[in-house]
This record gives structure tokens, C-alpha cells and sequence, in this order.
């Protein structure tokens, strides 16, 4: 697992309050319960932290997934 997608996933379980290992590439809203629309605040927050980037509302609102948010900032930071 890379770095990268590797702190996301920690950043994902310590927002949503769940195992680290419950976290994948098919993570989604509809997949996991706790991740709802307060929890997405919390979640872009947290990620703007941990990779020292910003994300604009209109971006952060596209991103329902693990993968997409993983793609996001993979290019945020490269």
C-alpha cells in the first residue's frame, strides 16, 4: 500500500471512527454508515490537515468515494 493512500485510509478510519482495515477502494457513502454529510466536512478537514493542501467546496463535494478522494490528492500533492 502506498504512503499516500495509506494515510488516507487512517485519516478515513479516524474521522468515520472505524478499523483503519474497513477502509477500501469500494469505500463509499453507500457502503459505509458513518460516513455522512457532517462526517464529509470532517473528512475534507482532516485531509487539508494531514497533506497541507486546500480543497475548495465545489471539489470536495465531488468526491463519494475512497478512490476518487485518493485520485484528488495524489494530485493535490505530486
Amino acid at each position: 500500500m502506498s504512503e499516500i493512500r495509506q494515510k488516507i485510509a487512517t485519516v478515513f478510519a479516524e474521522v468515520m471512527n472505524v478499523p483503519t482495515d474497513a477502509i477500501n477502494d469500494n469505500t463509499s457513502p453507500e457502503t459505509l454508515a458513518e460516513w455522512d454529510s457532517l462526517s464529509h466536512v470532517q473528512l475534507i478537514q482532516a485531509l487539508e490537515e494531514a497533506f497541507k493542501i486546500s480543497i475548495a467546496p465545489d471539489e470536495g463535494i465531488d468526491l463519494e468515494t475512497f478512490t476518487m478522494v485518493l485520485d484528488f490528492v495524489q494530485k493535490k500533492v505530486s
